[in-house]
């Protein structure tokens, strides 16, 4: 008798386990990978940003678990506060060695306010102003400085400052 291939024995028991270890490594929120997993006293786990976040009821002051509906008092500190699962961790860490995938860009970092358009984001800091910037709005604010900079410089020479004219005045001191 001829045994019928279906999809779930086409499949190498290798193929399997990795799909399994995937899903084991996907948040139940944003069904993305972890990104900094907190542990909720439930056992559950979740991003802490933007999963855990998005979970706060700020005026009970408690975070609602999606999987369980488990209701938790968020910690003094807040949200961040809650230990992070070392477990899911490591595993994440073991499926970087495994796959060879390069780890998210963001990861370790937190979601902050943009300095320029206010929405939460990934910012990086503007070295001349140390403003927080998101990625889209770092262009638009470097064009900003840009021309502020150019305006300034060109105020400076119409007024007969020039940079090779201070460094004479600094050399004759």
């Amino acid at each position: 008798m001829k045994e019928r291939k279906t999809k779930k024995n086409a499949e190498s028991p290798l193929a399997l386990g990795m799909e399994q270890f995937e899903q084991l490594l996907t948040c139940a929120i944003c069904l993305d990978r972890y990104r900094n997993p907190k542990l909720l006293p439930c056992q559950h786990s979740f991003c802490m940003e933007p999963c855990m976040d998005g979970l706060v009821d700020y005026v009970r002051r408690q975070v609602k678990c999606p999987e369980c509906r488990a209701e938790h008092r968020i910690p003094y500190q807040g949200v961040q506060a809650f230990p992070t699962n070392v477990t899911l961790q490591r595993f994440l860490e073991l499926h970087i060695e495994i796959t060879g995938e390069l780890p998210d860009p963001t990861s370790g970092q937190t979601m902050e306010r943009c300095g320029v358009c206010s929405e939460k984001s990934y910012c990086s800091l503007c070295v001349h102003c140390e403003k927080k910037c998101c990625p889209e709005c770092k262009d638009a604010h470097m064009d900003i400085l840009r021309r502020e900079i150019t305006r300034i410089n060109s105020q400076k020479q119409d007024r007969g400052f020039y940079p090779q004219n201070f460094a004479k005045t600094l050399e004759d001191v």
